[in-house]
């Protein structure tokens, strides 16, 4: 019911099959205990949490260009072009 599965409006076998998958998808991150979200709370507070940690996507990028070998070379690089921009 949280996770949208009773919410499906389609006309082929093939879109409701793909909703379903979707719908399970969902269920297995909110149940995987995922950094800064766990697997203790509601689902509708794991929803949100799962919601914040895909927001700061941007932030993660960064970390993980600064984690690679020659990152912090390689974002500086990033940030005079953008700069330069």
């Amino acid at each position: 019911m949280h996770l949208g599965l009773v919410h499906v409006a389609a006309k082929h076998f093939s879109s409701v099959e793909s909703h379903v998958h979707l719908v399970y998808c969902a269920y297995i991150l909110l149940n995987a205990d995922l950094p800064g979200v766990g697997n203790v709370g509601t689902i509708l507070e794991r929803r949100r949490k799962v919601g914040a940690v895909s927001d700061n996507r941007e932030k993660a990028r960064i970390i993980h260009e600064l984690t690679k070998i020659c990152g912090a070379e390689r974002y500086k690089n990033e940030l005079e072009s953008a700069l330069a921009a």
